[in-house]
């Protein structure tokens, strides 16, 4: 996500990208799918171990943010 946000200033065939071309529109789904993965952890840790629950929300989060 940061070499998005310092890629976002840089030109491309010479002039810089608008605001229209949705750049920040990319950087702030990153954003949110980081920050919602992040939740959905902490979620099913906090949950007590052993119960379907608990298996249910790690199998979500695990799904939500595989590349962490």
């Amino acid at each position: 996500m940061e070499e998005a946000i310092t890629c976002r200033g840089s030109a491309s065939f010479g002039h810089l990208p608008s605001p229209a071309q949705g750049i920040s529109f990319m950087v702030a789904d990153m954003a949110m799918n980081i920050h919602a993965g992040r939740l959905l952890t902490w979620q099913a840790a906090w949950r007590p171990i052993g119960t379907s629950l608990t298996l249910r929300r790690s199998a979500f989060a695990k799904a939500f943010a595989p590349t962490w």
